[in-house]
């Protein structure tokens, strides 16, 4: 657990708890309605692990997109082409995220990455195909 001053209060330090005995100043606004100044403590994603799942993601969403709106000649090259398509974005999305990503982060959002540029891949191949 750890301690959470409510916004309105001058920031604390990273990794700073307030003694036991501790109170805030009476000068010190009120803590907003239902504030929780004790949270959970969430650490934020490893590289691998989002990397893993970006990969891993892309790999399935990339090659069914692939078979799906492939030519249908060569099932191999179009499930490669499609994999091909997302790998970068699983890239850049799984190896940038913990950086980025606040310790109350939601592990799904570099999925949801991943699910826009598989719509853009299916959009792009949609007017390529179209006579």
């Amino acid at each position: 657990m750890r301690f959470v001053a409510p916004p309105n209060w001058p920031p604390t330090p990273e990794g700073w708890q307030p003694p036991p005995d501790w109170r805030p100043p009476p000068d010190w606004p009120a803590a907003p309605a239902g504030w929780q100044f004790w949270q959970e403590e969430r650490p934020r994603p490893s590289v691998w692990s989002t990397l893993g799942i970006a990969l891993a993601s892309a790999l399935v969403l990339g090659s069914a997109l692939g078979a799906a709106l492939g030519s249908g000649d060569d099932l191999a090259n179009d499930m490669g082409y499609g994999f091909g398509r997302l790998v970068i974005p699983a890239l850049l999305v799984g190896g940038l995220w913990p950086f980025v990503a606040r310790r109350t982060s939601r592990w799904f959002i570099p999925l949801v990455v991943l699910g826009i540029g598989a719509l853009i891949t299916v959009l792009v191949n949609a007017g390529q195909a179209a006579p």
